[in-house]
């Protein structure tokens, strides 16, 4: 899909393309690579109940 596509979703509130919006700032995959929008997009995919989500966080903030 499409990252364009995919950002839509995410913004809509899907929580799956939320993940993935975070996966791909985090990757660079079809978008410039971004720390920050990676962990806004898993930020809100975390709230909204996806455990891998979630342990992105959790890895994120045990490493500052």
């Amino acid at each position: 899909m499409p990252f364009v596509e995919l950002l839509r979703q995410a913004e809509a509130g899907d929580k799956y393309a939320q993940y993935s919006v975070g996966d791909s700032y985090a990757t660079g995959r079809g978008v410039a690579k971004n720390d920050e929008e990676a962990v806004n997009w898993w930020l809100r995919a975390a709230r909204n109940g996806i455990a891998e989500a979630q342990n992105h966080m959790g890895l994120y903030t045990s490493t500052e």
